[in-house]
């Protein structure tokens, strides 16, 4: 066993074989850093962070396993959840699109290759082919299909939006009108604003140039303009890759500044209700760089926006923010569970005394921490399955490059980019507990809190103080945002962190990834869904409902449920698919 898994999250050592493949890890990051501080990516830097990355793929194989079925859960689960997949991946073609607008002219989205186009003797052989594969009969494909379409309801909705904005708009002048209706009163004139529409994604592309707009007569516009531009510029920098609150759109948006006319015309026009229409556009609207279009449009568009109308990261996202919030006495349940007590139960009276039970303490904030960086995992995930569906792109489209804020190259997984995702929310999940172990006014709010609960102020600051130096001596090396596994000689941090053991196992996924991307170039079909096991569209649909079934434990299984689980599944059902028609590829 590796002890890459839940129960080993906090052990104070890394498994026997990772310390080179967390080498590696560290000197990827050191480039990664390195070329941002330069603020550019030298030739040198990309060849050996290719060098790196193969390097860790060899190191990272010795801690490659198969998990026991416990801990990935029932086969009849898993079934299910396969089975759920395949109908989920046959409205993954209706989750982006070709451009219904585009006024900048973009290549790659249009070229995207689709594995399952929307066609329904398609769906009919597929549906077959799953429910012999997988031993169902007629009435469990139907539970499953009406499974799906609860899970798939927000797509209707979205499409049906984007129709009637398509159906609204003519001219260029008319996309500064619609994000004045978004973004409030902007200065903004016609040619400012290029706009990109697809059947789930609300696009205004603009040409960011620092703090400016790269347009001709920009100086010769007056300043209050510009000025007004300009702080608005300065919030687009600061919020646009940082605010994620409203995934799958990301980035700064403030939804009092939503035209409430426009609303109304666009519930009137699909016939729903307007706070549903609101909360469904606060979902879709993004700005983008008109220089990097093309490096963020397909990742965007085909990379994340299935991840919330046919599985469900948003949930996630939408805690990311309270991840790092300070500390409560009511916390525990907001992220251990219900069944976690909150911190304050944690302290009691005795003897006209406040004093901490040490063993509750460390239980709840053991739960609370879990469920904390979990949340930050699900959106390192979301990442790397965008990453997964832009490298299928590229693999498959080597005439259409992909432009990349990563040193490695776009027809692989962007490991780099993950390791600074990881890194990011080991900071967030323990912002909260370093806070309340070295800030003396964090710990008076606890004393505060619970003498307003009504236990003595005799010894609350004592047992406050206890408390804060008891996490901070059970979780704090754990929770260093940092790469360990090296030694002291080496000037990397020696002893476990959940980030490194986190990366880990992401480089073992993304091992796997590799596989897939790698025999669907060798191997592919046409048409494609033929062969569902070349077919990564369903790999990342399917993975993310698997993993949704159980994110604590399957995180830590993802290398095992990509080659074991969803491997043998696809292959039953590519089976079966050819049997119906041998011989047809």
């Amino acid at each position: 066993m590796t002890q890459l898994d839940r129960e080993h999250l906090f052990s104070a050592d890394l498994p026997e074989g990772a310390h080179a493949a967390s080498a590696a890890l560290a000197r990827l990051n050191a480039l990664t850093e390195e070329q941002r501080a330069s603020g550019h990516k030298s030739a040198e830097a990309k060849s050996e962070a290719r060098a790196t990355y193969a390097q860790l793929l060899i190191h990272i194989a010795p801690l490659r396993q198969d998990d026991e079925a416990v801990s990935l859960g029932p086969p009849e689960e898993l079934r299910d959840r396969f089975v759920e997949g395949v109908l989920l991946w046959m409205q993954f073609c209706q989750t982006s699109s070709v451009p219904l607008i585009d006024s900048v002219g973009t290549r790659s989205i249009r070229v995207f290759p689709i594995d399952l186009p929307p066609d329904a003797a398609a769906f009919a052989e597929l549906e077959r082919a799953l429910g012999k594969s997988q031993g169902l009969g007629a009435r469990e494909l139907d539970q499953a299909r009406r499974r799906v379409a609860h899970l798939c309801s927000a797509l209707p909705l979205k499409i049906a939006l984007t129709r009637a904005l398509a159906a609204r708009l003519s001219g260029a002048a008319h996309f500064a009108d619609l994000m004045r209706e978004c973004y409030g009163e902007l200065p903004l004139r016609a040619g400012d604003v290029d706009f990109v529409l697809t059947s789930t994604g609300i696009f205004f592309v603009l040409p960011l140039a620092g703090d400016r707009l790269d347009v001709p007569d920009w100086e010769l516009r007056p300043e209050a303009e510009r000025a007004v531009l300009q702080a608005f510029l300065a919030r687009i920098a600061r919020e646009n890759l940082t605010e994620t609150w409203r995934f799958p759109a990301f980035g700064l948006f403030d939804p009092e500044h939503l035209d409430p006319r426009l609303v109304a015309e666009l519930s009137q026009a699909v016939g729903v209700r307007a706070d549903v229409v609101q909360a469904a556009l606060l979902t879709m609207i993004s700005i983008l760089p008109k220089s990097e279009i093309d490096q963020y449009l397909v990742h965007d568009a085909w990379g994340h926006t299935w991840q919330e109308v046919l599985n469900e990261f948003e949930w996630e996202y939408a805690r990311l923010r309270a991840v790092s919030a300070p500390l409560a006495l009511l916390d525990g349940p907001k992220f251990g569970g219900p069944e976690t007590p909150a911190f304050g139960t944690a302290f009691r009276a005795h003897g006209g005394n406040t004093v901490l039970c040490e063993s509750a303490l460390l239980k709840i904030a053991e739960a609370d921490l879990r469920g904390r960086f979990q949340v930050g995992l699900s959106q390192a995930l979301s990442e790397v399955l965008a990453d997964f569906v832009e490298a299928k792109f590229s693999r498959l489209n080597p005439t259409y490059p992909l432009p990349t804020s990563s040193l490695l190259p776009s027809d692989c997984l962007k490991l780099d980019l993950t390791i600074q995702d990881v890194l990011r929310q080991a900071r967030r999940c323990q912002r909260p507990y370093r806070n309340l172990w070295s800030k003396p006014e964090e710990r008076e709010r606890w004393v505060h809190g619970l003498t307003e609960q009504g236990l003595p102020e005799a010894g609350a600051e004592a047992a406050v103080a206890r408390a804060a130096s008891l996490l901070e001596s059970t979780f704090g090396a754990a929770l260093r945002p940092v790469i360990a596994g090296g030694s002291a000689a080496s000037g990397t941090p020696v002893g476990s962190t959940l980030a490194t053991r986190a990366l880990l196992e992401l480089t073992l996924f993304c091992s796997e990834l590799e596989l897939v991307l790698v025999e669907t170039a060798a191997h592919r079909a046409s048409p494609a869904w033929k062969r569902p096991v070349y077919c990564p569209d369903l790999w990342a649909v399917s993975l993310s409902h698997l993993y949704e079934g159980d994110r604590q434990n399957r995180f830590w299984s993802l290398d095992t449920l990509t080659r074991k689980s969803l491997k043998g599944a696809c292959d039953a059902l590519g089976r079966e698919l050819e049997a119906a028609s041998p011989g047809a590829l």
